[in-house]
């Protein structure tokens, strides 16, 4: 359970979430532990999702064994395709399509959610905080993603922790993050 918000500006992308893992089974536990749990860079992606740990999990796996190069709807489609024949393989069972992400690469965003794929033109928001972020940027279109994302924090008990920002540059594709080119380690 989480918000995760981006923002399309002229000649940026920003991805912001927040980095509370709630855990559900028989009581609500909260547990504040790897702040790239859920917003994560991988090659020349930026992914932010909400839902099972597991699931985000594997997507992070797959990404850094299988990089991708995507430009359009159409490749997250065929993105999600290999992606789930994997999971399927790695899991020996039907796989849980109930994930949704908001994924930036090659300067474009687009929102993924179950099989519903969509190219991201202003900004959007997913996660249990994910209306009240949309809200934010919908009433006030110069608010930025990570604004949204604290309001959501305010609003929403499955949402807390220290914010994750992102910034993609759309001419050149660079990673930024606390306002310096992003290094993976």
């Amino acid at each position: 359970m989480s918000v995760i918000a981006v923002k399309v500006y002229d000649d940026k992308i920003e991805i912001a979430a927040d980095s509370q893992a709630t855990v559900a089974d028989d009581t609500y536990k909260v547990v504040l532990g790897r702040k790239d749990s859920k917003l994560f860079v991988s090659d020349n992606i930026i992914l932010g999702a909400a839902g099972e740990y597991e699931n985000i999990s594997m997507l992070k796996t797959f990404l850094k064994i299988n990089p991708q190069d995507i430009h359009s709807v159409e490749d997250v489609y065929g993105f999600l395709k290999i992606f789930r024949e994997w999971e399927r393989e790695i899991k020996g069972t039907e796989v849980n399509n109930d994930q949704s992400f908001i994924l930036v690469t090659n300067g474009k965003a687009f929102y993924v959610n179950c099989f519903e794929v969509q190219e991201i033109e202003t900004h959007m928001s997913t996660g249990t905080g994910g209306r009240i972020s949309t809200t934010v940027m919908n009433y006030n279109p110069k608010e930025s993603a990570e604004n949204a994302v604290k309001q959501a924090i305010k609003e929403d008990i499955y949402c807390g922790g220290p914010i994750i920002c992102y910034t993609m540059d759309k001419l050149s594709g660079t990673i930024f993050k606390d306002n310096k080119p992003y290094q993976e380690r």
